[in-house]
């Protein structure tokens, strides 16, 4: 992987050692996450002042979510971005591209997540931001949402390391094989959603593997940090 400070980092002269950190891979989720904890803990003690932005992307079901849940200590200490909130829905898709396809980086508004990225880095630490209130089961925007900033900011996103545009050393990708990607779909799809598991199949196949291997496995190659996450469903139940 490229380091830290290379052409996909343009118009930054230091490293990721400048920032406290390397350049890393992680054969898990466990071993990923303490060392992430770790490396993060030293970053803000010795940058007291700063906000520290943690930006995590990987596939759909790469394990982003149960990263999170490993590294987050308090929600009065850090404020965490979802990048679903930025879909365009299934009517403004088709009124601007002409289809609906949510497995693409344009199904995001990208233009809102670069002006709300550059309002939370202009905030002050207990500063309130609006950013959007999406749902999935209408499948659009409803609303706007009150957004509390503190020093620590967590933006998660399949495409976050592409549509963030954020100097920080903590540039995190989840990675998980297809099999693995298809295996917790069925879980989340069928078994908790009601989507028939052909259904949940034939859209990985069409639209979700694709997009995964042309838009987001590229992102790798902007991570500072790579974790490798291929705990099988049934696994994480034992």
């Amino acid at each position: 992987m490229p380091e830290l400070g290379s052409e996909h980092d343009v118009g930054r002269e230091d490293s990721s050692q400048d920032f406290g950190i390397e350049k890393m891979e992680y054969a898990n989720l466990t071993e990923g996450s303490e060392a992430l904890v770790n490396s993060m803990l030293k970053w803000e003690a010795d940058h007291p002042d700063e906000k520290n932005f943690i930006i995590i992307a990987g596939p759909s079901g790469s394990g982003k979510d149960t990263l999170i849940k490993e590294i987050a200590h308090s929600p009065d200490e850090e404020t965490h971005l979802s990048l679903d909130r930025y879909y365009l829905g299934s009517e403004l898709q088709k009124r601007r591209q002409g289809r609906v396809n949510f497995s693409i980086p344009e199904a995001l508004d990208q233009e809102r997540i670069q002006d709300d990225i550059e309002k939370i880095n202009n905030a002050q630490v207990g500063d309130v931001v609006e950013v959007p209130l999406y749902s999935m089961s209408h499948s659009k925007r409803v609303g706007q949402e009150r957004l509390h900033v503190r020093r620590r900011i967590i933006i998660e996103g399949v495409y976050a390391l592409n549509q963030v545009h954020q100097d920080t050393p903590f540039k995190i990708y989840v990675d998980a094989r297809p099999d693995t990607l298809l295996e917790r779909k069925l879980h989340r799809d069928a078994e908790e959603r009601g989507i028939h598991p052909d259904l949940v199949k034939k859209r990985f196949q069409e639209n979700v593997l694709p997009a995964t291997e042309e838009f987001v496995v590229p992102q790798k190659e902007l991570a500072s940090i790579v974790i490798h996450n291929d705990t099988g469903v049934e696994e994480k139940k034992e």
